[in-house]
Protein backbone atom coordinates (compact mmCIF):
# COMPACT_ATOMS: atom_id res chain seq x y z
CA UNK A 1 0.00 0.00 0.00
CA UNK A 2 1.32 3.44 -0.94
CA UNK A 3 2.02 5.81 1.87
CA UNK A 4 0.46 9.28 1.38
CA UNK A 5 2.67 12.07 2.58
CA UNK A 6 1.30 15.08 4.33
CA UNK A 7 1.74 18.26 2.22
CA UNK A 8 4.18 20.83 3.52
CA UNK A 9 2.77 23.99 5.08
CA UNK A 10 4.30 26.25 2.46
CA UNK A 11 3.68 25.16 -1.10
CA UNK A 12 2.87 26.77 -4.44
CA UNK A 13 -0.86 26.91 -3.73
CA UNK A 14 -0.50 28.66 -0.37
CA UNK A 15 1.99 31.18 -1.81
CA UNK A 16 -0.36 31.89 -4.73
CA UNK A 17 -3.33 32.41 -2.38
CA UNK A 18 -1.31 34.83 -0.21
CA UNK A 19 -0.18 36.80 -3.30
CA UNK A 20 -3.78 37.03 -4.57
CA UNK A 21 -4.98 38.27 -1.16
CA UNK A 22 -2.19 40.85 -1.01
CA UNK A 23 -2.99 42.02 -4.56
CA UNK A 24 -6.69 42.41 -3.75
CA UNK A 25 -5.91 44.27 -0.53
CA UNK A 26 -3.54 46.66 -2.36
CA UNK A 27 -6.13 47.29 -5.06
CA UNK A 28 -8.82 47.97 -2.48
CA UNK A 29 -6.64 50.36 -0.49
CA UNK A 30 -5.41 52.26 -3.56
CA UNK A 31 -8.56 52.43 -5.69
CA UNK A 32 -11.37 51.96 -3.13
CA UNK A 33 -11.47 55.55 -1.81
CA UNK A 34 -11.79 56.97 -5.34
CA UNK A 35 -14.73 54.70 -6.15
CA UNK A 36 -16.39 55.59 -2.84
CA UNK A 37 -15.99 59.29 -3.65
CA UNK A 38 -17.58 58.63 -7.04
CA UNK A 39 -20.63 57.06 -5.39
CA UNK A 40 -20.87 59.96 -2.95
CA UNK A 41 -20.60 62.41 -5.86
CA UNK A 42 -23.43 60.63 -7.69
CA UNK A 43 -25.58 60.77 -4.57
CA UNK A 44 -24.82 64.47 -4.07
CA UNK A 45 -25.68 65.24 -7.71
CA UNK A 46 -28.96 63.41 -7.25
CA UNK A 47 -29.72 65.63 -4.25
CA UNK A 48 -28.95 68.80 -6.18
CA UNK A 49 -30.96 67.48 -9.12
CA UNK A 50 -33.94 67.03 -6.81
CA UNK A 51 -33.53 70.64 -5.68
CA UNK A 52 -33.47 71.69 -9.33
CA UNK A 53 -36.59 69.58 -9.88
CA UNK A 54 -38.41 71.32 -7.02
CA UNK A 55 -37.50 74.74 -8.49
CA UNK A 56 -38.18 73.79 -12.12
CA UNK A 57 -40.80 76.51 -12.49
CA UNK A 58 -38.32 79.34 -11.90
CA UNK A 59 -38.84 82.00 -14.55
CA UNK A 60 -36.17 82.41 -17.22
CA UNK A 61 -34.71 85.65 -15.89
CA UNK A 62 -33.94 84.03 -12.52
CA UNK A 63 -33.05 80.57 -13.89
CA UNK A 64 -29.47 81.46 -14.90
CA UNK A 65 -28.67 82.84 -11.43
CA UNK A 66 -30.32 79.83 -9.78
CA UNK A 67 -28.32 77.36 -11.91
CA UNK A 68 -25.07 79.26 -11.31
CA UNK A 69 -25.68 79.18 -7.55
CA UNK A 70 -26.63 75.49 -7.69
CA UNK A 71 -23.45 74.65 -9.64
CA UNK A 72 -21.26 76.52 -7.13
CA UNK A 73 -22.88 74.76 -4.17
CA UNK A 74 -22.52 71.39 -5.92
CA UNK A 75 -18.81 72.04 -6.57
CA UNK A 76 -18.32 73.01 -2.91
CA UNK A 77 -20.04 69.80 -1.83
CA UNK A 78 -17.84 67.69 -4.11
CA UNK A 79 -14.73 69.39 -2.69
CA UNK A 80 -16.00 68.54 0.80
CA UNK A 81 -16.36 64.90 -0.24
CA UNK A 82 -12.67 64.88 -1.11
CA UNK A 83 -12.60 65.50 -4.84
CA UNK A 84 -9.72 67.92 -5.25
CA UNK A 85 -9.46 68.24 -9.02
CA UNK A 86 -8.87 71.88 -9.94
CA UNK A 87 -10.68 71.31 -13.26
CA UNK A 88 -13.87 70.07 -11.56
CA UNK A 89 -16.96 71.22 -13.44
CA UNK A 90 -20.58 70.74 -12.39
CA UNK A 91 -23.27 71.66 -14.89
CA UNK A 92 -27.06 71.59 -14.77
CA UNK A 93 -29.18 71.65 -17.89
CA UNK A 94 -32.69 71.01 -19.14
CA UNK A 95 -33.43 69.18 -22.38
CA UNK A 96 -37.13 68.95 -23.09
CA UNK A 97 -38.72 67.16 -20.16
CA UNK A 98 -35.41 65.94 -18.67
CA UNK A 99 -33.24 67.67 -16.08
CA UNK A 100 -29.55 66.76 -16.38
CA UNK A 101 -26.66 67.13 -13.94
CA UNK A 102 -23.13 66.41 -15.18
CA UNK A 103 -19.71 66.53 -13.63
CA UNK A 104 -16.25 65.60 -14.78
CA UNK A 105 -13.16 65.18 -12.61
CA UNK A 106 -9.94 63.22 -12.33
CA UNK A 107 -8.68 61.00 -9.51
CA UNK A 108 -4.94 60.46 -9.16
CA UNK A 109 -3.69 57.25 -7.53
CA UNK A 110 -0.02 57.15 -6.58
CA UNK A 111 1.80 53.82 -6.35
CA UNK A 112 4.65 54.39 -3.88
CA UNK A 113 6.55 51.14 -4.44
CA UNK A 114 6.98 51.60 -8.20
CA UNK A 115 6.82 55.43 -8.39
CA UNK A 116 3.96 55.39 -10.91
CA UNK A 117 0.73 57.34 -11.13
CA UNK A 118 -2.66 56.16 -12.34
CA UNK A 119 -5.14 58.79 -13.52
CA UNK A 120 -8.83 57.92 -13.61
CA UNK A 121 -11.28 60.28 -15.32
CA UNK A 122 -14.85 60.18 -14.05
CA UNK A 123 -17.73 61.60 -16.09
CA UNK A 124 -20.95 61.41 -14.11
CA UNK A 125 -24.31 62.16 -15.75
CA UNK A 126 -27.52 62.05 -13.72
CA UNK A 127 -30.95 62.59 -15.26
CA UNK A 128 -34.40 63.26 -13.85
CA UNK A 129 -37.59 63.17 -15.92
CA UNK A 130 -40.18 65.84 -15.28
CA UNK A 131 -43.53 64.33 -14.43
Amino acid sequence: MAKIEKPSRINAVSVTVVLIILGLAYTGVQFGPGYLRKWEARSSLDGFLMEYYRKRHVDDKHLDKFLEDLSERAEDKLYQIGIDDQDLIVDFDRQGDTLIATTSYEEVVRHPLINKVTRIRYNIVRKKKLK
